[in-house]
């Protein structure tokens, strides 16, 4: 394997010794670049899955829900009389 890896590793070196236009040089110097910075960001995020259900949220961020009697104690407690849409129309 690292012959392989080797051997390919000696080609690209001879390709670039054979790169005579400053542009090209500076294209792949970018583009090493990236791959510097890919790595780097590889670290930070983690990939992303391809699916993932709802429950699998709720438990991973071990969500518990309301206590619908206690939310409706509390609403009550703030005796709100505006309606839903006289509310909404406060943000703006």
């Amino acid at each position: 394997m690292t012959k392989n890896l080797d051997s390919k590793k000696l080609k690209l070196i001879e390709k670039i010794k054979k790169l005579s236009s400053k542009e090209n040089i500076n294209g792949l110097e970018k583009f090493l670049e990236s791959l510097d910075n890919k790595n780097i960001y590889s670290e930070l995020f983690k990939p992303m899955r391809e699916d993932i259900s709802v429950e699998d949220l709720k438990r991973e961020q071990n969500y518990q829900g309301i206590d619908r009697q206690e939310f409706d104690a509390l609403a009550k407690k703030l005796n709100i009389k505006e309606s839903l849409e006289e509310l909404i129309a406060m943000i703006d």
